[in-house]
């Protein structure tokens, strides 16, 4: 081998061990086991609630087909589901147009603090929803972790609640069918023997 090649080679070598060592260290640096748990929790908090987004949708529109094969982003399916059935929850859209914005951030940064305004109308969700429970703004920009967990739990119990809403007011719907053809037959069978009894 040439001194050229061997001076080639060695520059190489020189070249991915300074890299290899940045890549470690910066590995090193996104490493931290407290900030890993904080995007472990945010992570399945999002992806929990984008499942049962698809499910709440599922529930409410059983005619739509799969909605799993429409492949749907997650502001996709928020403007989906956006109904006045959800508004009256406040703020709970917001909120999950929040959750949405700090798993993006993490996307971009894992290292940058999660700004509380972002986490804003997660805590306004909790804060006027949750009522008897104690909690802070304080504990919530503290601990942003830890409040999108607790508001896509809370979030998606909302979701369930409106789903049992919804299968009761069906019901009623299917009973209420039920009655009015049950009267019709029996103006029917009525009419039918009023006929029968007049002189004709």
């Amino acid at each position: 081998m040439s001194s050229a090649e061997e001076s080639f080679k060695a520059e190489m070598r020189r070249l991915v061990d300074e890299r290899a060592r940045a890549l470690y260290a910066d590995w090193a640096s996104h490493s931290n086991p407290a900030r890993s748990n904080d995007i472990g929790l945010i992570l399945h908090a999002h992806l929990f609630v984008e499942l049962r987004l698809r499910r709440h949708l599922q529930i409410l529109n059983p005619n739509l087909g799969s909605i799993e094969s429409a492949r749907l982003r997650f502001p996709q399916l928020l403007s989906l589901v956006d109904s006045p059935r959800l508004r009256f929850i406040p703020h709970l859209l917001e909120g999950f147009r929040a959750l949405n914005a700090v798993r993006n951030g993490l996307a971009h940064s894992l290292t940058d603090p999660i700004p509380p305004s972002r986490l804003e109308p997660m805590i306004s969700v909790l804060l006027t929803t949750m009522d008897g429970v104690e909690l802070s703004r304080e504990f919530c920009g503290q601990h942003p972790a830890a409040t999108c967990k607790i508001f896509a739990r809370w979030a998606c119990f909302l979701l369930v609640v409106d789903e049992a809403i919804f299968a009761f007011e069906e019901d009623q719907k299917a009973r209420l069918a039920a009655i009015h053809e049950e009267m019709a037959r029996l103006q029917n069978e009525f009419l039918a023997g009023s006929a029968a009894i007049e002189p004709g």
